[in-house]
């Protein structure tokens, strides 16, 4: 019954097929993208065990290699906004990984310290970053390896660049 209703109903012309796309270029954008989310992944991965991970690493290794810091000047550094900043240090705090005192220039604001656990996890973090690079340098020459560095390091220069010519003045 069910074919014969079928064969009665009036057929709908089946869709035009979709045209194929004309292959385009790879963006840098979606390139690099996909290499910071791999990137997230592999620092997840590898410094699990210490409950690290996302920005907390990079938080870590800034403190280790500059001392103590204002909460906004490390945002700054590592170009992350305050929101950002506020919840990775907090989540560092409640790991013990670091302490904060308030500044002795400006009550406001926070200075950041590393605590001794933070510094028995960075060989773990430096371990984890050397083999990333070593990940993404695979097969690459010398020469070659060198050369992505500095077009990256240009890249980067030109978002900075970017992003503070379209910021209002006073705003960071």
């Amino acid at each position: 019954m069910l074919y014969w209703l079928q064969m009665q109903l009036p057929r709908r012309p089946s869709p035009a097929p979709i045209p194929a796309r004309d292959p385009q270029p790879p963006s840098l954008g979606r390139l690099i993208a996909g290499l910071e989310r791999q990137g997230r992944r592999h620092f997840d991965r590898e410094l699990a065990a210490g409950g690290l991970g996302a920005n907390t690493h990079r938080i870590i290794s800034m403190l280790y290699h500059r001392g103590g810091c204002q909460q906004n000047a490390l945002s700054d550094a590592l170009v992350l906004d305050k929101a950002t900043m506020s919840r990775a240090v907090k989540r560092l705090l409640d790991a013990g990984y670091v302490r904060r005192r308030r500044a002795a220039c400006d009550g406001r604001a926070y200075r950041i310290f590393l605590t001794p656990k933070a510094v028995r996890v960075m060989p773990a973090i430096r371990e984890a970053r050397q083999l990333w690079t070593r990940i993404l340098s695979a097969g690459f020459t010398a020469r070659e390896k060198a050369s992505a560095v500095r077009l990256l390091e240009r890249m980067h220069q030109n978002a900075l660049n970017h992003r503070r010519e379209q910021q209002p003045q006073g705003k960071s």
